[in-house]
């Protein structure tokens, strides 16, 4: 941890820097590393992610500033629309409005494989993205996350790998929809999650 420490504070020194935090265990980690970095750290609102999650968020205080997203889209309109208006569009905003320089996002390989990191960042691509603990595996988060005694969302505590949105979010990871394939089949946990969101 003290490497990656040190290699993340001699790239953002002296420049304007934001941390994307998401409510995850990466996320959990990462704020113990950069929390003397003089960091901005967001957490943006989608209103579709888990209670646990919000509960988690907001037990931190003024440390995260939560941006709330006013988008009117939905699941309905297709994956990746919902999750451009919900998340990148509100992102990018933001980073534009902030003159950020360079954007700390949490997400080991394992997580950009199952298409979270993408759902946030398709398309941010006029600053710096900064992959502190990609290299890492879930495992060598959880050892560190008890290691350092950090407190980390319940949501794990019920099966869950991979933390996105609970309308696209499995025991398994992130569901992937084939964008217009109107007979696709939903997993039943997928299926119910919809139901109780009013979607089906």
């Amino acid at each position: 941890m003290q490497k990656i420490k040190k290699d993340l504070e001699e790239y953002i020194r002296g420049k304007k820097s934001v941390f994307l935090f998401t409510g995850d265990r990466g996320s959990t980690l990462l704020m113990n590393i950069i929390k003397d970095m003089g960091v901005s750290i967001i957490f943006i609102d989608t209103a579709y992610q888990f209670n646990e999650i919000t509960d988690y968020i907001k037990s931190l205080g003024s440390k995260v500033e939560i941006i709330i997203s006013n988008a009117s889209v939905d699941f309905t309109s297709g994956m990746s629309e919902c999750c451009y208006q919900r998340k990148t569009r509100v992102l990018k905003e933001y980073l534009d409005k902030t003159n950020a320089e360079c954007l700390i996002v949490p997400f080991i390989d394992e997580e950009r494989n199952n298409g979270i990191e993408d759902s946030y960042l398709t398309g941010i691509n006029n600053l710096k993205i900064i992959r502190p603990i990609s290299d890492l595996t879930e495992q060598d988060v959880w050892i560190k996350i008890k290691e350092y005694k950090l407190p980390f969302s319940p949501i794990y505590n019920k099966g869950y790998r991979f933390v996105d949105c609970k309308c696209c979010t499995t025991h398994h990871g992130r569901k992937k929809f084939i964008e217009g394939d109107k007979n696709r089949e939903l997993d039943k946990e997928t299926e119910e999650k919809l139901k109780s969101l009013g979607y089906m």
